[in-house]
């Protein structure tokens, strides 16, 4: 039996004619993930496909990014926002590392990009690459972490 697939294409379809491009890599490089700040709607952060550096666009001003975060030594596998911070994100790579950034008040007050140093600290030194990092929906300083051969739940 043959599955109509019409109304998905259609959908499809009709929201790439509705959607507004608000950025768009430097060098065209292929984004690989996407988090939105669950305290503050206006911060989207995202990452290249193998990049060591996350973005951070303030959607009051898309076009160049409010802040580029670049601690990794490695590509970025994941990335989340703390659900009880709007200045928290933590990320995890290949370099075997999770780190956590404060991203500071003043500088999101006005959506002018402010250049670094990030505040930010590993939170974990894994021996194998960090694939996927979660904080936890209601301990405050509680994340998830998972490696290529363990689940790791880290209190900050």
């Amino acid at each position: 039996m043959k599955e109509d697939l019409t109304g998905i294409s259609w959908l499809c379809i009709r929201d790439l004619e509705s959607s507004t491009i608000v950025y768009v890599t430097p060098n065209r490089q292929p984004l690989l993930r996407v988090a939105w700040n669950k305290r503050d709607d206006r911060f989207i952060a995202t990452f290249a496909d193998d990049s060591t550096k996350i973005s951070v666009i303030d959607l009051r001003r898309p076009i160049i990014p409010m802040a580029e975060l670049d601690a990794h030594k490695a590509g970025i596998n994941s990335m989340s926002w703390s659900p009880h911070s709007r200045y928290d994100l933590c990320s995890a790579g290949e370099d075997n590392t999770a780190i956590v950034y404060d991203i500071c008040a003043q500088m999101t007050r006005s959506g002018e990009k402010v250049e670094g140093p990030w505040s930010s600290y590993a939170l974990l030194k894994s021996d194998e690459p960090i694939n996927q990092i979660r904080w936890s929906p209601t301990e405050p300083n509680c994340i998830a972490l998972c490696d290529e051969k363990a689940l790791h739940v880290v209190q900050m």
